[in-house]
């Protein structure tokens, strides 16, 4: 069964959602209530599975919810961009990824950069969300080149 318990032991499969003509790379594991974690300025889904204290936190996740973890287009597995997106492109993205993973109201978990990334969607989404946690973030992006 896709993205159940026993894919808390073994490399999560990559799948694809589209977004803005975009392929947004996602893993799912674990079963249960559903929890979307919006990823910092970079990640990558593959390299990441290999920190055992990520690869920890992942399962530790899982053990509870559905855990969907994504690849923001220009970054790891997901395509690349020629510019930095906007942050309601950015929004589009987690949306196109809630909708290919058929989420149902999702807790969304936001970190650094992901945070006001998550905060906009929830804001623009509430019926979308059912709920949002921050991990050192700010409502504010921080400035860039």
């Amino acid at each position: 069964m896709p993205g159940g318990s026993e894919s808390l032991y073994m490399e999560p499969e990559t799948r694809y959602a589209r977004s803005r003509g975009l392929r947004v790379a996602y893993q799912v594991t674990g079963e249960g209530p559903d929890l979307v974690m919006v990823p910092g300025l970079t990640s990558h889904l593959e390299i990441q599975w290999r920190d055992p204290g990520y690869r920890r936190f992942v399962r530790s996740l899982s053990s509870f919810g559905r855990l969907v973890r994504f690849d923001k287009p220009g970054t790891g597995l997901s395509d690349p961009v020629s510019e930095p997106p906007t942050l309601d492109q950015r929004v589009a993205d987690v949306m196109a990824v809630i909708s290919a993973t058929r989420c149902r109201r999702p807790v969304v978990f936001g970190f650094s950069d992901g945070g006001p990334i998550a905060i906009t969607l929830a804001a623009d989404h509430p019926r979308t969300v059912r709920a949002l946690i921050l991990y050192g973030t700010s409502p504010r992006r921080p400035p860039g080149p």
